[in-house]
């Protein structure tokens, strides 16, 4: 893996928060990643299971690695993107299992201005156990700076 393939170069999260393991692929139109359900993790339950609903996080984390290098092609600065929310979040697992190596993709569906809405999907044993349409949004510095200023 070359070096800005590393998610620590990709991401702004710091662990325990970086959910993902590593960066599989990053091409044009979407990303690949690998997130192994290791004890370490938040929101992991008693058994070292971690909840389906934290597949939503592992997506957007996988958008992420792919808006960095993006923006990276294109000469630009990496800024932090927001997830907006998601269209139909399926998850035909309660859990995701202690141990397990999870696949995480996320392909462009659109892109317009600072808007993105992505096709995203989790695979546990070659199965699709996870999916959702993704939306997310690209503030500008100034942008962001002021929502992270915000008293809510």
């Amino acid at each position: 893996m070359t070096e800005q393939l590393r998610l620590e170069n990709l991401l702004p999260h710091e662990p325990p928060m970086l959910l993902l393991s590593s960066v599989v692929s990053v091409d044009e139109n979407g990303s690949c990643c690998e997130a192994y359900v290791a004890r370490e993790l938040p929101f992991v339950d008693d058994n070292g299971d971690l909840p389906g609903w934290v597949g939503i996080e592992l997506m957007a984390q996988t958008i992420g690695v792919w808006g960095a290098r993006h923006a990276e092609n294109a000469g630009h600065d990496v800024n932090i993107g927001l997830l907006l929310g998601s269209r139909k979040y399926e998850s035909q697992v309660g859990v995701f299992p202690a141990g397990s190596r999870l696949i995480v993709t996320a392909e462009k569906v659109l892109l317009d201005g600072n808007m993105g809405v992505f096709q995203c999907a989790i695979h546990l044993d070659d199965k699709i156990v996870a999916n959702a349409q993704v939306n997310t949004y690209l503030p500008g510095k100034e942008e962001l700076q002021q929502i992270l200023e915000r008293d809510f």
